[in-house]
């Protein structure tokens, strides 16, 4: 579904919160990711749901949405990397945040899945 007024596109699946769902996250050093301050943890919600209830509030987006109808073209909302709800993310992942002169932390820029994911065991079917 597209939500124009905030100019992302989600699924309206109910998907579980994220500390219960595969792949496994990890912090740099390896050990499995506890805190998970920085997610949606409301059970039976859909994707949309989560964004309009939390993320959005909490100011993980943008609210830039342009389509160009005459090049046929559309930018949806970005993650904002420096928001405090990535900035927590960053820290539940064990990676050092860097700060400006003020003491903010300017983000990382987006996170490198392969540090992060646990690859899933294969069971022998594919």
């Amino acid at each position: 579904m597209l939500c124009g007024k905030h100019g992302v596109r989600l699924c309206t699946e109910v998907v579980k919160p994220r500390q219960h769902c595969l792949p496994t996250l990890t912090k740099k050093d390896g050990t499995l990711v506890t805190d998970w301050s920085w997610t949606c943890r409301t059970e039976g919600r859909s994707c949309w749901a989560k964004f309009h209830e939390f993320y959005q509030p909490h100011g993980l987006f943008n609210s830039y949405f342009y389509v160009d109808r005459v090049g046929k073209a559309s930018k949806f909302s970005q993650c904002i990397y420096t928001s405090p709800l990535y900035q927590k993310k960053y820290t539940a992942l064990g990676i050092e945040v860097k700060e400006n002169k003020s003491g903010k932390g300017i983000g990382m820029g987006r996170i490198n899945e392969r540090d992060h994911v646990v690859p899933m065991k294969s069971d022998g079917n594919e």
